[in-house]
């Protein structure tokens, strides 16, 4: 009769999971089952960090919520600011560019932290007092560190481009170089884009002295050493003899060397929204056909952005009194585009001249005169608004610093405008967990649901993410981090 073994070296490990000390081959389990899924983290962490994830380059990150941050004003005199754009050009430092009365300005501004202080050195570029603000476009980009371009028109004669350097609170201007010529007829609604280093690609509107319409795509080179532009090869994109404009252009790079253009077209009878395929070779261009999406009203391109590859995600503004948003779909495969998703369902309701709608990250956001939407966008089901927030004159969403907004806000006191520039990102409702432990960029950290790293915490009480991203409230404004079970730690709820 065979004798039963009994091995009374199996016990029980206190965090789950069997220990076998005999000697029988057998290999110890030291793992906890189920195990903290983990995650790198996107920069350094302290205990007490509250995490949402980011998308660094498709590998996804824990990084810092950041909330409302500090702001700096400054005045503008009796009139107020409005069309602001701006860009970051360094490290420390963003540029922001506004139409006041009849003039395109500059100002920089230098960020420490979470502070914004404004460089006092705002310098008038130029543009005659005969530019209508509702018809005005212009584009700012960083060509370098500390070095940007604008590109406008003066007067809807030529299109010009300039760019200027900064040091310290300098800035320096380039001369203004022509990029087209319409020989003293009409241009109007330029954009621009980086194809490389130093070299861009340029699109504008052109009505010429033989009364043809044309969309003129030119590349143009920045230098190095210095503020200079020159004009390389160009090609009309688009032509027309009837009269037929296009509108609010807007470029989006899809592929190394190709681009996609989008616009507002008037066809003689109705407008249309449509889109070109640009092609990039050396130093030559080529175009592919355009697509036409019918509007009912004269919809304005507000901006574009790279959906995924090769697809394009358009809004427009529907127009009427409650300013609803259009949004479309683009996919673009060789010089062929298609139309893949229209719809009319997010409310931003922004004023016509703001250029207010920014992404960051997965997300978007737009800023009206009364708030401020933070949104989602997708072929599959259009747009789905994620939070808002009641906000108070805003004028512009404008720069995407450091994973953080930089938006416009002012207000008249004693018929001054006092407009002030501050950082936010309403990223309170991305929160996932909290460092539980101080962590290196590119640690793994685990993702917890027992947070702690706390003080003076009063146990029962439910705490959430106060208003500047960086520690607890008991306030219900914002997302619920979770409950008190002492004076040091929070389970997630």
């Amino acid at each position: 009769m065979a004798k039963t073994i009994v091995n009374n070296n199996i016990k029980l490990k206190s965090g789950g999971g069997i220990i076998n000390d005999a000697t029988d081959g057998l290999q110890v389990d030291t793992t906890v089952y189920p195990a903290t899924p983990t995650m790198p983290a996107y920069e350094n962490l302290v205990a007490g960090d509250l995490l949402k994830t980011i998308n660094d380059g498709g590998t996804y990150k824990l990084g810092k919520i950041h909330g409302i941050k500090n702001d700096s004003s400054f005045t503008s005199g009796s009139k107020f600011p409005t069309m602001a754009k701006g860009v970051q050009i360094s490290p420390t430092k963003v540029v922001i560019a506004y139409f006041l009365d009849y003039g395109l300005y500059l100002r920089t501004f230098t960020i420490s932290g979470s502070t914004i202080t404004h460089d006092n050195n705002q310098m008038y570029v130029g543009l005659g007092s005969d530019v209508d603000q509702g018809t005005f476009r212009y584009e700012i980009k960083k060509v370098a560190d500390n070095k940007f371009i604008v590109v406008y028109d003066v007067a809807h004669t030529n299109i010009y481009g300039r760019v200027f350097s900064v040091s310290g609170t300098t800035i320096t201007p380039g001369t203004e170089t022509i990029i087209e010529s319409t020989g003293g007829s009409y241009a109007k609604n330029t954009t621009i884009e980086e194809i490389e280093t130093n070299k861009f690609l340029v699109a504008s509107t052109i009505l010429t002295s033989d009364s043809t319409s044309y969309v003129k795509a030119r590349i143009i080179y920045t230098s190095s050493s210095d503020n200079s532009i020159t004009t390389g090869n160009v090609i009309d994109a688009y032509s027309d003899s009837s009269y037929h404009f296009w509108f609010k252009l807007k470029l989006v790079k899809v592929n190394t060397d190709t681009f996609v253009l989008c616009g507002q077209r008037y066809t003689g009878s109705n407008y249309c929204f449509s889109a070109m395929v640009i092609n990039i070779s050396g130093v030559n261009l080529t175009g592919g056909g355009y697509s036409d999406k019918l509007l009912t009203d004269s919809d304005l391109v507000y901006d574009c952005y790279l959906y995924d590859t090769n697809k394009v995600f358009a809004i427009l503004n529907y127009g009427g009194s409650n300013n609803y948003k259009k949004v479309i779909f683009l996919t673009r495969s060789s010089d062929t585009i298609t139309i893949t998703h229209f719809n009319t369902t997010i409310e931003c309701r922004i004023a016509n001249r703001s250029f207010t709608i920014k992404k960051l990250g997965s997300f978007y956001y737009a800023n009206s005169y009364t708030k401020t939407t933070k949104f989602l966008a997708s072929e599959a089901f259009g747009t789905k608004t994620i939070k808002e927030y009641a906000t108070s004159d805003n004028q512009g969403l404008l720069v995407n610093y450091d994973n953080k907004a930089i938006s416009f806000n002012g207000y008249t006191y004693s018929s001054v405008y006092t407009t002030y520039l501050f950082m936010y990102l309403l990223d309170h409702d991305e929160f996932v967990t909290s460092a539980n432990a101080a962590y290196t960029a590119g640690d793994s950290v685990p993702l917890a649901s027992t947070f702690t790293g706390f003080t003076g915490l009063l146990n029962g009480l439910d705490y959430y993410i106060n208003s500047a991203g960086s520690g607890l409230t008991t306030d219900s404004t914002y997302q619920k981090v979770g409950k008190a079970i002492n004076d040091t730690t929070i389970i997630k709820s």
